[in-house]
């Protein structure tokens, strides 16, 4: 029983204390760790491996650790730019995990987050990374996004910071969604749903 709750704390439990510990101790990654990885950010990129083009053991194995065997940050990151269907938000989330006090995800909802800060604070905005082609700028700008993780809260770790932006994105859209009321008649429509007095 207790094999299976880590995969409910999937990101606490097993990622970032098993999977870390395994990647540091060995050296790589086996295949049902790098897709814990890439299903905890997000189902849809592995979507765009159908077999028989999804990587095999063989092939993460190689990857991973070719990723634990760069001397430089910014080659690791590089490592998986360069992999066919890795964005940076994909390659910044193995990555996070991997190294969390070096690197942090590249998100919308953080970058979005990080914007209100720096437009407060009268500062250059994030650009959007993920539409960048040319992966010398887009790796400049990600280290300036990092950087910009860093000072919102500065007081907390890297992950941290990154999880309570991530955490107020989510709790302004719930406020947003609460205050939008559709009807005059005390309902809450939202998807479909309706829920009455």
């Amino acid at each position: 029983m207790d094999n299976y709750l880590k995969y409910y704390w999937l990101e606490t439990e097993y990622l970032e204390k098993e999977v870390y510990a395994d990647f540091h101790a060995k050296g790589f990654l086996t295949e049902e760790q790098f897709f814990a990885i890439i299903f905890w950010k997000s189902k849809r990129p592995a979507k765009k491996w159908i077999r028989p083009n999804l990587p095999d053991a063989a092939s993460v194995k190689h990857l991973t650790a070719k990723l634990y065997e760069a001397k430089e940050y910014d080659k690791k990151l590089e490592t998986l730019l360069l992999q066919k269907g890795f964005n940076i938000a994909m390659a910044s989330g193995i990555l996070t995990i991997l190294y969390p006090d070096i690197f942090t995800v590249y998100d919308y909802r953080l970058r979005d987050q990080i914007n209100k800060y720096l437009e407060s604070a009268h500062k250059p905005l994030v650009a959007d990374l993920s539409a960048i082609t040319d992966i010398e700028k887009k790796k400049k700008l990600y280290w300036s996004y990092v950087s910009s993780v860093r000072e919102v809260y500065p007081d907390l770790s890297l992950r941290n910071s990154d999880r309570v932006l991530w955490a107020k994105s989510w709790y302004e859209y719930l406020k947003d969604f609460l205050a939008d009321k559709t009807e005059e008649d005390g309902s809450v429509e939202k998807s479909g749903l309706v829920f009455r007095e």
